[in-house]
C-alpha cells in the first residue's frame, strides 16, 4: 500500500508525461518455493546459533532460541566454527549433511532443496577473512533470498552477488533434517509454505514489506525483484501485484501498471486504493474509456464543471445541455460516449470532441471542443466541397449555422436536374425544449420522372417534423411526423428508425418503418428497410475494409418516389456502380423495383492525408436484386459489378467526393460515375 499510496500522490503532482515504450514483466524462474521460515534476530557473535535457531524453528522446535548455541562461540574468532554447530545440531538429535567446494555444493543443489521445502544453512564472507551464517529460503534465477540474523528477514541478493560471498567462504552449507528421518509437517504439506498460504501468516507478507522498505530508500531495481518474485511465489497475494504496480507506475509504464494493479484489485475488490491506481494508470496510458471503468469500481468520479471551447456563436447552455451530463453525476464510460455522439449531432458543428480531465476529491471537469461551421460557406475546402457536388449532382446547398446562436443549421437546397428538379429548406436546432436531441423541421417539393410505358411524372410536396437522439451510447433513434401530398392524393405519415452501433463503432445495424394514412381519398401504404455496415477502421489515414447490406421493400400502392433503387448513387443510395439508375434524369434502371436487395464490399487504400482531405484508392464489389420491377423483362434481374475509383474523404462530416468507374460481370456494362458520399454508414433519411 505504501508504493501504491506513493505512486498516486507522485502522479497528482507531475505534469503530464509521455508514455514510455512498454516492457512486459517477465516471470521469475528458479525454485517453486519460498519457505516460510520463522525469523530470529542475533546477538552480538551469534549469527550461526540465530540461523540454526530458525531452521529448528522451521522444522517444528518452537523452543530453540539462538543463545543456546552461546556455549559453541570461540571468542577469538567472534562466532561458532562449523564444525562445531554440525556436531551440535547432531548431538541434538537433528540429521546434519555439510556441503562445501570439496564436496559438490551447488547452486543447483541449493535450489533443488528449496524445492523440496528445505531451507539451508549458508557461510558467506561479508569483508576479507569475517564470515556470516544466513538462512537461505528461496532462489530465482538471478536472485537469492536469505533471512540474514544481522539485518532482517527476505533479503535479496543477486546469484553472482551470493556465488561470490559464497565461493570465498568455501561454499560451505549445512541441510538440517529430522532425525527420524521421515518427512516433518512442513516438508509434508507444501501449503503451509507455497504460494497459496494467505499474506497474513504466509512468506510473502514480510517479503513484499521489506521491499516497500527498500524501494522507499531509492533502490528499484532491488524492490522491483523481491517483488517480481512475490508475485512468482504468493500469485494470490494483491499485495504483491499491488506493490509491484506502484514501481511500475513510478518507472511511467502505465500499461504494466494497470494490468498489475487490475489484476490485484480482482484478488481484493474492496482496495479503494488499488482501484484508484488501476484507473490512474489506465488514464496516464491513453486508455479513458478503461480509466472510468476502474474507477466506477469505487463510485467515482462525480462530474464537477463542464468547460465547452472552440464555440464562438453557439451559445454555452446549448452544448452543455446536449451532453446531459448533470453536475454531481457518476461519469461512466456509457455515459461519455453517450455524451461525445449527442456532441457529434449539433448541427452547427464541423467536429467535435469531448473529453474529461481528472481533478482531486474524485471529481472530473468535461471538456467539450467545438470546431463550428462558417455562418456561411467560406474558404477553399467548404466551397471547392459545394462547387463538387454542385458539380456532380446538379445541386447546389447552402448551410447557415447558428445564425440565432441557437446551435441551429438552416439549410436551403435546389437541384436542377432535368426531369428532376427539387427545391428543400430545412431547419435543425438542438435541445428544444423538453424535446430531446436534434429537432429538424423540413419543407420540400421535387418531381421525378419514371421510365414506365409513358414517360410518368410524380410531384410531390412534403412538410414535416423529426427528432433524433442517441438513447444509449449504441443506439440512436428517430422518429418524425410529416404531411405529404402527390398530385391530388394527400396523407399523413409516421416514420421511425433506429440505428445500433456495436464493436466500437465498425458495426451499424439500422431498422426503418414508415405508414402512409389517406387524408381523404387515397390508399393507405408503407415502407420497411433493414440494413448493415461494417468497417475495419474508423479512421480515413489507414487502410480499411467496409461491407454494407441491405433489404427494402415498399408496399402495393406506395408511388414510385418511395420504391428503392441501387445505381450509381444519385436517385437512391444503394449502389450497383456499371448500371446508372439514371437515363438523362429519367429513372429506368434495371435495378428498381418495389423490392430491394443489395450488398457492396469496399478496400480503401489512403495516399496521403492533408488538411483539405484524404485522398484513398478503391477497389469495390456491388450487387443487387429488384422485384416487381419499373422495367420486369426476361432478362436475370440479379446484377454484380466490380470496379475501381478514388475518393477525397472531407474532414469533419461533410463526407467524401466519389469518382468511380466499373464493369458489370453479367452484361459486360461498363460505366463512369460521380457522386458525394454520405458519412459511413451512409444512411438516407
Amino acid at each position: 500500500m505504501v508504493m501504491t499510496v506513493a505512486a498516486l500522490l507522485v502522479w497528482a503532482a507531475a505534469a503530464p508525461l509521455a508514455a514510455p515504450r512498454q516492457v512486459p514483466a517477465t516471470a521469475p524462474t528458479g525454485s517453486t518455493r519460498l519457505l516460510d521460515v520463522p525469523y530470529l534476530p542475533q546477538s552480538e557473535d551469534l549469527c550461526g546459533g540465530a540461523a540454526m535457531a530458525m531452521v529448528l524453528r522451521y522444522w517444528g522446535d518452537r523452543k530453540v532460541q539462538p543463545e543456546d548455541f552461546l556455549a559453541l562461540v570461540d571468542r577469538s574468532a567472534s562466532g561458532i566454527h562449523t564444525s562445531a554447530l554440525t556436531a551440535d545440531v547432531k548431538r541434538r538429535g537433528w540429521q546434519a549433511f555439510p556441503r562445501d567446494a570439496a564436496t559438490g555444493a551447488s547452486g543447483e543443489w541449493i535450489r533443488e532443496q528449496i524445492d523440496r521445502g528445505r531451507p539451508i544453512v549458508a557461510l558467506v564472507e561479508i569483508s576479507p577473512n569475517r564470515y556470516h551464517y544466513i538462512v537461505v529460503v528461496g532462489w530465482l534465477r538471478d536472485r537469492v533470498i536469505a533471512h540474514d540474523p544481522a539485518n532482517a528477514p527476505f533479503q535479496l541478493m543477486s546469484t553472482a552477488e551470493f556465488d561470490r560471498a559464497w565461493t570465498a567462504a568455501g561454499r560451505w552449507t549445512l541441510l538440517v533434517l529430522p532425525g527420524d528421518d521421515r518427512p516433518s509437517a512442513a516438508e509434508a504439506s507444501p501449503e503451509r509454505t507455497a504460494t497459496e498460504r494467505s499474506p497474513a501468516t504466509g512468506a510473502c507478507g514480510p517479503l513484499i514489506q521489506n521491499m516497500v522498505n527498500l524501494a522507499r530508500t531509492g533502490q528499484m531495481a532491488g524492490a522491483e525483484s523481491g517483488l517480481l518474485a512475490a508475485t512468482h511465489w504468493c500469485p494470490r497475494n494483491p499485495a504483491a501485484w499491488r506493490e509491484l504496480a506502484g514501481i511500475r507506475f513510478l518507472q511511467s509504464r502505465w500499461g504494466e501498471a494497470a494490468s498489475m494493479a487490475e489484476h490485484a484489485a480482482a484478488l481484493e475488490p474492496g482496495d479503494e486504493a488499488g482501484w484508484q491506481l488501476v484507473a490512474t494508470s489506465r488514464f496516464l496510458n491513453e486508455e479513458p474509456a478503461a480509466a472510468l471503468g476502474a474507477w466506477n469500481r469505487i463510485a467515482r468520479p462525480a462530474v464537477d464543471l463542464i468547460r465547452v471551447e472552440g464555440v464562438r456563436r453557439t451559445r454555452h447552455p446549448v452544448v452543455v445541455a446536449m451532453l446531459n451530463l448533470p453536475p454531481r453525476s457518476l461519469l461512466t464510460p456509457a455515459r461519455l460516449e453517450r455524451a461525445t455522439r449527442r456532441l457529434d449531432q449539433l448541427p452547427s458543428a464541423a467536429a467535435t470532441r469531448l473529453r474529461y480531465r481528472p481533478l482531486a476529491d474524485g471529481l472530473v471537469e468535461i471538456e467539450a471542443v467545438v470546431v463550428e461551421r462558417p455562418t456561411l460557406p467560406r474558404g477553399v475546402v467548404p466551397i471547392i466541397a459545394a462547387a463538387g457536388r454542385a458539380l456532380l449532382q446538379r445541386e447546389v446547398r447552402v448551410d447557415a449555422a447558428a445564425p440565432t446562436r441557437s446551435g441551429e443549421l438552416l439549410s436551403v437546397g435546389w437541384r436542377w436536374w432535368d426531369a428532376r428538379p427539387r427545391l428543400a429548406l430545412s431547419l435543425a436546432v438542438p435541445a428544444v425544449s423538453w424535446l430531446p436531441g436534434v429537432t429538424t423541421v423540413e419543407g420540400s417539393w421535387e418531381r421525378q420522372s419514371y421510365a414506365t410505358p409513358a414517360i410518368a411524372n410524380d410531384e410531390r410536396r412534403r412538410a414535416g417534423l423529426r427528432v433524433a437522439d442517441w438513447a444509449s451510447s449504441a443506439l440512436r433513434w428517430e422518429s418524425g411526423v410529416a404531411f405529404d401530398r402527390w398530385a391530388d392524393d394527400r396523407h399523413l405519415s409516421a416514420e421511425g428508425a433506429v440505428d445500433l452501433r456495436l464493436a466500437d463503432d465498425r458495426v451499424s445495424i439500422g431498422v426503418d418503418a414508415g405508414t402512409w394514412t389517406p387524408v381523404g381519398s387515397g390508399q393507405r401504404f408503407a415502407t420497411g428497410r433493414v440494413s448493415s455496415a461494417w468497417r475495419s477502421m474508423v479512421r480515413h489515414d489507414q487502410p480499411s475494409w467496409s461491407v454494407a447490406a441491405g433489404f427494402t421493400t415498399a408496399s402495393v400502392h406506395a408511388p414510385f418516389d418511395l420504391w428503392p433503387g441501387a445505381g450509381v448513387g444519385h436517385a437512391r443510395a444503394p449502389l450497383l456502380r456499371a448500371h446508372p439508375l439514371l437515363t438523362d434524369g429519367v429513372v429506368s434502371g434495371e435495378a428498381f423495383g418495389r423490392q430491394l436487395m443489395h450488398g457492396t464490399i469496399e478496400y480503401q487504400h489512403p495516399l496521403f492525408t492533408s488538411a483539405a482531405g484524404t485522398p484513398q484508392l478503391t477497389l469495390f464489389a456491388d450487387t443487387a436484386r429488384a422485384w416487381h420491377r419499373l422495367r420486369d423483362d426476361d432478362r436475370s434481374p440479379i446484377h454484380a459489378d466490380l470496379g475501381t475509383g478514388l475518393r477525397v474523404a472531407i474532414p469533419g462530416k461533410g463526407g467524401a467526393l466519389r469518382l468511380d468507374v466499373a464493369r458489370g460481370m453479367r452484361d459486360n456494362r461498363m460505366a463512369w460515375s460521380a457522386g458525394w458520399q454520405a458519412p459511413w454508414p451512409g444512411r438516407t433519411p
